[in-house]
């Protein structure tokens, strides 16, 4: 997620228990206790997050709580049966066992998401879902323009990273971070990213987040998350942001999905480009599964006003997102 901090940008893939304070009048956590597949283990959870969730009253500081956990599937119900709301679930590639990441999380009043704004996601997805990739402007044609793309990959130098930094700045003001947090992001090996440049500038760029999660009776999970996606204002509706997210993708099924354990991504539903664009780059969006693992939330796939991105359309106190992931088959696991 895009999280401006005031200590550099925060992983959001770190598995932290108990919860903690954290931006955008949150309290954050990952469950990292056990997996939930059992009755007695879901009721365990659904205490603790009960009491957390009273922890948030009028006048504090906190307006959400959000909490990850890994579930198996069938448990996704009984956890809405003990009050626990399920907003999305990602799937994880194991070969032995069926788990998958629930997002649970629960938003005070004056936070809430209409129903008028979940219509309107409902849509905003169908339409993605239906809506046939045009040719657009391809590299080919880009490149007579004079844009052309570039990585910043894990084993790239440290001082080649660090040269990049005044060109990403600009882009990465979006999600409200100084330079300073800008040049943590470029610094860190743990992240791919993928930009389109013109004249020297960075105007379109995408990333994806490694990272490893530590849940007591599993191996550890290596997840990665597509974010940090930004197009300067200049360069919008020309279709970039599909392009670099597409060669982002690209770029982690060749090198990386034998690695990885999940591909996902929370993309900002007041952009239907992005939504777009996950979809035309292989991605299924979260919403679509509710069916098969039985939920019955009728916001599920959807974080709701989980965080706020500048982006010049959300006229509401925070972003929602749709969560989506690139599917991985078992052939592809070590």
């Amino acid at each position: 997620m895009s999280e401006p901090f005031d200590s550099g940008p925060p992983s959001s893939i770190s598995a932290t228990w108990p919860p903690t304070t954290s931006t955008h009048e949150r309290l954050r956590g990952f469950y990292n206790e056990g997996v939930l597949d059992s009755t007695s283990a879901v009721r365990n959870f659904a205490a603790e997050f009960h009491d957390y969730r009273q922890t948030i009253t009028p006048g504090s500081k906190q307006t959400r709580l959000s909490i990850r956990a890994v579930v198996a599937p069938e448990m996704l119900a009984s956890l809405e049966a003990h009050q626990v709301p399920v907003e999305a679930a990602l799937p994880l590639a194991l070969p032995n066992q069926s788990l998958v990441i629930a997002y649970t999380g629960w938003n005070a009043a004056g936070r809430a998401i209409s129903y008028a704004d979940v219509a309107r996601h409902h849509q905003t997805l169908e339409t993605a879902m239906h809506t046939q990739q045009t040719s657009g402007h391809t590299l080919a044609v880009l490149a007579d323009q004079g844009i052309t793309p570039a990585y910043i990959e894990p084993s790239m130098s440290e001082a080649d990273r660090r040269a990049l930094v005044p060109r990403f700045t600009g882009l990465y003001a979006i999600f409200g971070y100084t330079q300073g947090e800008t040049e943590k992001i470029l610094l860190d090996p743990n992240n791919l990213i993928a930009y389109l440049q013109h004249n020297g500038q960075v105007v379109s760029t995408a990333m994806a987040e490694f990272g490893e999660l530590d849940i007591k009776g599993l191996e550890p999970l290596r997840i990665a998350e597509v974010t940090e996606a930004s197009t300067l204002p200049a360069y919008r509706g020309q279709g970039l942001y599909r392009l670099v997210s597409g060669l982002l993708a690209g770029r982690l099924r060749a090198r990386h999905a034998r690695q990885l354990h999940a591909i996902y991504g929370e993309s900002n539903l007041a952009m239907p480009g992005v939504i777009i664009a996950a979809h035309h780059n292989g991605r299924r969006f979260s919403r679509f599964d509710a069916a098969r693992y039985g939920v019955q939330n009728p916001r599920f796939g959807i974080l709701p006003q989980n965080v706020r991105v500048q982006d010049g359309a959300e006229t509401r106190p925070y972003n929602d997102f749709a969560l989506s992931y690139l599917p991985i088959t078992l052939q592809e696991q070590p």
